[in-house]
C-alpha cells in the first residue's frame, strides 16, 4: 500500500513538472481539477447526424449527471457520473494528469472501471472501458488513450458503445469520496456547450428519465454524497 501511495505522489509531481506547475503546492493540495472531455471531439456538432468530426453519438447520446435511471436489475439510482452513448469505436482519453490507482474488471459487462487519482483529493472514474492497457501505478496525462467504450445490451442498443465519466472528492487518497458533476471543471465551454447540445437532441428525439421527465441540463446537480 505504501508502494502505490509513493507511485501517486510520483505521478502527481510529474505531472504537475509536465504542465508547467509547482507541485509542491498546486499537484498535492485539493486544487479543483482542469478537464477536457474523456472523448476526442473535433469540428462543429451537427444535430441532423448527432455527430462532432469523428465521434458519432447513439440517439440517447449520454444520461446527464445525476439524472434518475433504471441500474438494469430493477433498481432506480441517481447516476453518479455522465455516461455517454457512441455508435462507434471511438477512444476514450484521459481527462486530466493523474496516476491509475484502480483497475477493476466487471464481470457482469466484461469491461472495466477505472480510478485515477488527480491530486490528494480528487479523483477521475471511467467506467465501461475496454480493451484499456494502463495498470495501477502508470501516470497519465490529457489525451493519453484509455481504451474504447465497453458493450450496451444489443437487443436495445444494436451496435451502441458506452462509457461512464465521473469525478470524485475526498479527505485522502484512501476513500473515494463524493460524487462531483465533472461539468463544473471542464475548462473549454465548447465542450460544455457540445453536451448541451446532446441533450436537447435526446429531448427531441423523446428520450426520458425513470420518471418519464425530459433530461434535465448538464449541470443538475453539483454534487452528490455516496459512490
Amino acid at each position: 500500500m505504501y508502494r502505490l501511495y509513493i507511485l501517486i505522489l510520483a505521478g502527481l509531481i510529474a505531472g504537475a513538472l509536465g504542465c508547467g506547475k509547482n507541485p509542491s503546492f498546486d499537484a498535492l493540495v485539493a486544487t479543483a481539477p482542469e478537464l477536457v472531455l474523456p472523448l476526442t471531439v473535433a469540428g462543429t456538432y451537427d444535430a441532423g447526424t448527432n455527430t462532432m468530426g469523428d465521434i458519432t453519438f447513439a440517439q440517447r447520446g449520454i444520461d446527464p449527471y445525476a439524472v434518475e435511471v433504471d441500474d438494469g436489475q430493477g433498481n432506480r439510482k441517481r447516476l453518479p457520473d455522465i455516461q455517454f452513448y457512441i455508435t462507434s469505436s471511438a477512444e476514450v482519453i484521459c481527462s486530466a494528469y493523474g496516476t491509475v490507482i484502480q483497475k477493476y474488471k466487471n464481470p457482469r459487462d466484461d469491461d472495466y472501471e477505472i480510478l485515477i487519482q488527480i491530486n490528494l483529493h480528487y479523483k477521475l472514474v471511467y467506467d465501461h472501458v475496454t480493451n484499456c492497457p494502463w495498470n495501477v501505478g502508470d501516470s497519465l496525462k490529457p489525451g493519453d488513450i484509455l481504451g474504447n467504450g465497453g458493450p450496451v445490451d444489443d437487443t436495445y442498443y444494436p451496435g451502441v458503445r458506452r462509457v461512464e465519466w465521473g469525478v470524485r472528492k475526498s479527505p485522502d487518497i484512501s476513500h473515494i469520496g463524493w460524487s462531483h458533476n465533472p461539468v463544473a471543471f471542464l475548462i473549454n465551454d465548447s465542450d460544455k456547450q457540445l453536451l448541451e447540445n446532446v441533450v436537447a437532441q435526446a429531448n427531441a428525439l423523446g428520450y426520458r428519465d425513470a420518471d418519464g421527465n425530459p433530461y434535465t441540463g448538464i449541470a443538475y446537480l453539483e454534487e452528490m454524497s455516496g459512490r
